[in-house]
């Protein structure tokens, strides 16, 4: 049967909503900047992590980059720093901030698990989803695979490599 899109208790209301101006400008990021979000502070996060910050940095235009990034976070950060790209990295955001990363976004880099895909359809972030797979995780792929049949200009999946995420980047942005 495979997965289907259902309703979904989220933390959101219409009111955390922001124009993308305006978030991006509560954040301190140049509004004329694409801003490209990379959700890896969760299970399976240094892959994606991984995987996400070389496709980013693979990327020659010019872009800021939010990166929830977990434990690893400085490490992210120098990687960033040393490419000379714009950039944000935290271990963990708190759920307001999270509302002006998820308003301000251009694109997103995200795992396939079910709250995050419906926070970014509730914010409307098109979106690059990289399921995680192995073991129990296997619904991530089916989550993507559902959510990207139901909303194919909002969210498409890549491969859990740099080259794969950097291409589906393109197409989301550009």
């Amino acid at each position: 049967v495979g997965a289907q899109l259902r309703d979904y208790p989220i933390r959101y209301t219409d009111a955390d909503k922001k124009s993308r101006v305006v978030a991006k400008e509560m954040l301190g990021i140049d509004p004329s900047l694409p801003v490209v979000i990379v959700l890896g502070g969760s299970q399976g996060a240094e892959r994606l992590n991984n995987a996400a910050s070389r496709a980013v940095c693979m990327n020659e235009s010019t872009f800021f980059v939010l990166h929830q990034a977990g434990k690893n976070a400085e490490q992210y950060a120098d990687l960033y720093r040393a490419q000379k790209k714009n950039a944000q990295v935290h271990r963990f955001v708190d759920t307001k901030t999270l509302a002006l990363w998820y308003s301000a976004a251009d694109c997103a880099i995200s795992r396939a698990g079910s709250g995050t895909i419906h926070e970014l359809l509730f914010f409307q972030v098109p979106t690059v989803l990289v399921p995680l797979s192995g073991g129990a995780a296997e619904h991530q792929a089916d989550n993507a695979q559902a959510v990207s049949r139901q909303y194919p200009e909002l969210f498409i999946s890549a491969p859990e490599t740099a080259d794969g995420i950097a291409q589906k980047i393109a197409e989301r942005m550009y």
